[in-house]
């Protein structure tokens, strides 16, 4: 016979309560479960669960406090103390995803499946279903996308496989993409989530056709900017890309100096860059000669020549003859010099030891200023402590060293043709403040740069 302690808490026993079908939480920790159990069998139930009456008036629906009824049977208990309420199918969710949001170990995709119920299903608005679970409409808006991927990749999201920011990235691409990449992760070869969505899906701001139409285009996420967000838009259809791609390809071979196929191999390299000995420049790249100006900012009336790279990235690059016909011009002869390297007659050995101490001292102004300005920033890092915008600024100055780049561009797979790009990419790629620090460490450069405060730095922030 059931007892009654007061009016609506009351001792149920087990066999009269069932679990919710819609409890955001599916994934139980045995060995917790196991704790609690054993805490049970000595203390009792010290929160009772809340639970209303089945639907069929046969028992009651658990609406929180399954963990505790899973381990009252694993205890050997026979009963429950709950708390009796009447509860509408919407009022039961959010009292679910509110308990939900209060554990340490939160399940992202039950709390997904019940947000989507009680907007869709119920009709809630987005900004008031909000408020009421005390959280924000960007919030809620996360939870819904994580709703677009595919059973594999929860699946792995609720193992621990994937982690909920990537199961975020994944919805944004089409099934079959997240099934490739669920397939890459079951298999232990997926690096990188990012990497593995770039691999099948391109940057709608990187179209050489522009921007239009994609960014309408209801195969890319730039027509749900709700779920999606509206910066970094990309088209989620490869083939539809690839066809794109060959007519506007075919149209610049009828217009301008073009090289594809077997010849873009002579040109760049698989990681994108300038095949050494190569007669072109890199349009983007800024070399020394020009003091921080790119190739196509010095002169942007020398007819550029497009590569298509063998990933499909569209590559701008100029003639080495046509730079310096313009540099000759307009009296460039820094970058004449650049351009000929050996081509121009032999200078003289007091030319050459003075051009060699002019090119000495440059690279030791250069060094010195590398390390001036790691000392300023690790004694900064000292006094004020590891903030993530003084760990952006420590990064990029140790990514500005060409050679650490180069190494990370490679062992990365980043394929950009000038190094500016490269930092950038590889700023966007890593988000995340551990790996941050991680890559730091992989691009600190003693060589470059002064020792001892590396040294300090890595004191600092316990490296």
């Amino acid at each position: 016979m059931t007892k009654t302690h007061r009016r609506d808490l009351q001792i149920l026993p087990l066999d009269q309560v069932r679990p919710s079908a819609t409890n955001p939480r599916r994934v139980w920790d045995e060995a917790s479960l196991q704790e609690l159990a054993e805490s049970i069998r000595e203390h009792g139930v010290l929160q009772p669960a809340i639970v209303r009456a089945s639907a069929d008036k046969e028992g009651y629906e658990l609406v929180a406090g399954e963990r505790r009824y899973r381990a009252s049977k694993l205890a050997g208990i026979d009963t429950i103390p709950a708390i009796v309420r009447a509860l509408t199918d919407e009022q039961v969710l959010e009292v679910q995803l509110i308990e939900n949001a209060q554990r340490v170990d939160v399940d992202a995709i039950g709390e997904a499946e019940a947000i989507a119920a009680l907007v869709q299903k119920h009709g809630n608005d987005v900004a008031e279903l909000a408020a009421r679970l005390g959280r924000s409409k960007s919030w809620v808006y996360s939870r819904l996308r994580l709703n677009s991927v595919v059973p594999e990749v929860k699946r792995l999201v609720e193992s621990g496989t994937l982690k909920v920011s990537d199961a975020h990235k994944l919805a944004q691409c089409h099934e079959e993409i997240q099934r490739s990449i669920a397939e890459e992760a079951e298999s232990g070869k997926l690096y990188d989530v990012e990497r593995a969505i770039d691999r099948r899906t391109h940057l709608i701001d990187e179209a050489p056709w522009g921007t239009m139409p994609c960014s309408t285009c209801d195969r890319s996420t730039a027509a749900q900017t709700s779920l999606f967000g509206a910066e970094n838009a990309r088209c989620l259809d490869h083939t539809c890309w690839a066809k794109r791609l060959d007519l506007w390809w075919d149209e610049q071979k009828e217009s301008r100096e073009t090289i594809d196929g077997e010849d873009a191999y002579r040109v760049l390299t698989s990681y994108g860059w300038i095949v050494p000995g190569a007669p072109y420049q890199d349009a983007s790249n800024r070399p020394e000669c020009l003091d921080e100006q790119s190739w196509e900012e010095a002169y942007p009336d020398v007819e550029q020549v497009l590569v298509r790279h063998e990933d499909g990235h569209i590559y701008r690059v100029i003639h080495n003859a046509q730079l310096r016909q313009a540099a000759q011009k307009v009296g460039h002869k820094k970058v004449v010099r650049y351009l000929t390297k050996g081509k121009t007659k032999e200078l003289t050995p007091t030319e050459k030891i003075a051009e060699e101490q002019q090119l000495e001292e440059k690279r030791k102004a250069k060094v010195e200023r590398h390390k001036r300005r790691v000392t300023e920033l690790v004694e900064r890092i000292e006094q004020e402590g590891l903030t993530d915008a003084l760990l952006e600024e420590y990064l990029r100055t140790q990514l500005a060293d060409s050679w650490s780049l180069r190494d990370i561009c490679e062992r990365r797979d980043i394929k950009f043709g000038s190094f500016d790009k490269a930092a950038e990419r590889i700023l966007w790629e890593v988000t995340e403040r551990r790996e941050r620090l991680a890559l730091l460490v992989e691009a600190q450069c003693p060589q470059r740069g002064d020792h001892g405060a590396l040294q300090r730095f890595r004191k600092a922030v316990g490296l």
